[in-house]
């Protein structure tokens, strides 16, 4: 795999690995059949599941919504039962009505 020049820097940029492209496929398909084999998400996995952006998760969170695991900082992780009881507390998603 040829390196590549990046001009504002005029940095000569190496591939990580000749089958980056390949990886990144892999984990793609990987990352969209994960969501519902593993019973705890991350902030971004459960607003893909959603459909919202990760801040309305931390909304949620903080106003006492929906349930999370803060075991240290900034790591957080939600089971998915929180979310379908999320759900079923008729939380909306979206605009108002």
């Amino acid at each position: 795999m040829p390196s590549r020049f990046i001009p504002s820097t005029g940095a000569v940029k190496e591939p990580v690995c000749s089958h980056a492209a390949e990886h990144s496929k892999k984990a793609a398909s990987y990352h969209g059949a994960g969501l519902m084999n593993s019973p705890f998400l991350t902030k971004e996995q459960a607003a893909e599941l959603l459909g919202c952006t990760t801040r309305y998760i931390e909304r949620q969170i903080r106003a006492g919504r929906l349930r999370a695991c803060k075991p240290t900082g900034k790591f957080v992780r939600i089971l998915l039962k929180d979310i379908a009881a999320f759900l079923e507390s008729g939380a909306s998603i979206g605009g108002a009505a």
